[in-house]
């Protein structure tokens, strides 16, 4: 999930949180090794979704 922009498919649901600024998508491995940031904020908010989270769950992702 990241920002939505340049031509990123929108969420039109109006009911949804956060309705238009999100976009939904398939990463690849490679670009979590190219974007430290997205990957922290993709795990910062896969722990604040859920309280079981843990670091072999980053892991996983890598």
């Amino acid at each position: 999930m990241t920002p939505a922009g340049k031509g990123a498919p929108q969420n039109t649901d109006a009911g949804a949180a956060g309705a238009g600024r999100w976009r939904i998508g398939k990463v690849g491995a490679q670009t979590w090794r190219r974007q430290p940031t997205a990957r922290q904020a993709f795990y910062q908010l896969l722990t604040r979704a859920h309280y079981r989270t843990s670091p072999i769950d980053l892991r996983r992702l890598l």
